[in-house]
């Protein structure tokens, strides 16, 4: 979505993914959303306040299913608009079903992120809450959940606010000065005031910027597991990876039990280093959870190392596991190639998952490790971005605050007071004061275009 669509018609879209689940969500956005959904479910009288309804809906004369009908009549809804929900069990051709039914009946299917796009338009969100839902989709774990979810709450408005305030006190008064120029003797603000109080308004917005850039680099740190069959030599190599002794090392297989997580640096990239568990079938009920645990860690991560004893052949279990995992998240490693063999088993077949050649290294000398670090970095760089967070706003306006102490630095009267009256109002609309649909349409399409359809 390059440019914002029309918003004067009922858009349509499934909220949940297209894939099968226990629930589905079809929601619809509009002022005909209530009367397009009463052809499949009966009538929905409302008294302008949200309700829920029980309903069958008929998809045709011989299949009609239950479903949870959510009415929100305008203005008490998440768009400002009439909004539906239809909640019904989560199969795809179902969900897909009644989203054509309701096309046929007049509803638009809604782009990306047009459900927020209204809820912005139509004053229900602010601009820091639209990067704040953008955030929540693209969550990378609980710190960035968290982050997200307070700036949908309006936690970040109140700075912005009294940053807007402030530069807006300091708009008028340099106004007021270019309609009184002609007054002798009158000054609403000097130089050197100015100066100062621009120079607050940026110590204060860089302050907020470094204590922002600082947690969002502890939230997106990105994640790399050490995943492979017991024994097989993670232990060490987490090891040796961080430079210290975080991991017990044993010849006994299942000496490591829980996921280790530990924050360092690879070839100058932050990330959280985890150790697993070995997986594999076993009897043993705490095993079967530390396997568990160590999957879905492997599944969670942004890079899968799976370390393979380079003496040992392949299993099926390690087959299927990589298979699981695919190969553009996989490094694989064969461990402990200080144990010198002629022609090592592992490197004879190795599984369809490898991408490129293995790393060979032996984490007790070092070999190879430094390989594996490129690898990993080599790795990271080709990691999806997670979307921006927001802090342009912030940027714009710190930029316009600097360019107006610099104007004015060191002088005994204001420096083309328009051009500083055109930087406040630059500062002012960079935090969304005045912002029109006019002026913005190319940048929200932009924004928008990052989210779901559905959302």
């Amino acid at each position: 979505m390059t440019t914002l669509p029309p918003t004067d018609d009922t858009i349509v879209a499934s909220a949940t993914a297209w894939s099968s689940g226990s629930v589905g969500v079809i929601r619809l956005s509009g002022p005909h959303a209530i009367e397009l959904v009463q052809p499949l479910c009966g009538a929905l009288a409302h008294a302008g306040h949200p309700f829920a309804r029980r309903a069958r809906l008929t998809l045709d004369d011989s299949c009609s299913v239950p479903a949870d009908v959510l009415i929100f009549p305008a203005p008490r809804s998440y768009t400002g608009q009439h909004l539906v929900e239809i909640h019904v069990c989560g199969a795809t051709p179902l969900l897909r079903e009644i989203a054509s039914r309701l096309i046929t009946l007049g509803a638009r299917r809604a782009l990306p992120g047009e459900f927020t796009a209204r809820a912005y338009l139509n004053g229900k969100l602010d601009r820091e809450q639209v990067w704040g839902v953008l955030s929540l989709i693209h969550a990378n774990g609980a710190e960035q959940l968290r982050n997200a979810a307070r700036t949908v709450g309006g936690a970040r408005r109140s700075l912005f606010d009294e940053l807007l305030n402030d530069a807006t006190e300091l708009l008028a008064r340099v106004e007021a000065g270019i309609d009184f120029v002609d007054e002798e003797g009158v000054s609403f603000i000097s130089p050197f005031e100015l100066t100062a109080r621009c120079s607050a308004l940026a110590a204060r917005t860089a302050a907020a910027l470094r204590e922002r850039a600082a947690r969002d680099l502890a939230a997106d740190r990105p994640h790399v597991a050490l995943v492979g069959l017991p024994n097989a030599g993670k232990s060490t190599l987490f090891n040796a990876l961080l430079g210290a002794q975080r991991a017990i090392v044993s010849p006994v297989i299942g000496t490591t039990r829980d996921v280790l997580s530990a924050p360092t640096t690879i070839a100058g990239v932050p990330i959280v280093l985890q150790d697993c568990a070995g997986l594999g079938h076993t009897p043993d009920e705490m095993e079967q959870s530390a396997h568990r645990a160590a999957e879905r860690t492997a599944d969670m991560a942004d890079i899968v190392i799976w370390v393979h004893d380079h003496a040992v052949r392949w299993t099926d279990v390690e087959r299927t596991a990589l298979a699981r995992i695919g190969v553009d998240r996989c490094i694989l490693v064969l461990s402990r190639s200080d144990r010198s063999l002629e022609s090592p088993p592992a490197l004879v077949e190795l599984p369809a998952a490898a991408e490129t050649s293995p790393v060979v290294l032996s984490a007790l000398t070092g070999e190879g490790v430094a390989e594996l670090r490129q690898a990993i970095k080599r790795r990271l760089s080709k990691r999806a971005r997670a979307p921006q967070n927001g802090d342009e706003p912030l940027h714009e306006f710190l930029a316009a605050i600097q360019r107006i102490s610099a104007l004015n630095a060191g002088e005994s009267r204001l420096i083309d007071p328009e051009l500083i009256a055109l930087e406040l109002r630059t500062a002012c609309e960079a935090l969304g004061c005045g912002w029109s649909r006019e002026a913005t349409e190319l940048m929200l399409g932009r924004i928008f275009a990052s989210f779901c359809i559905g959302k």
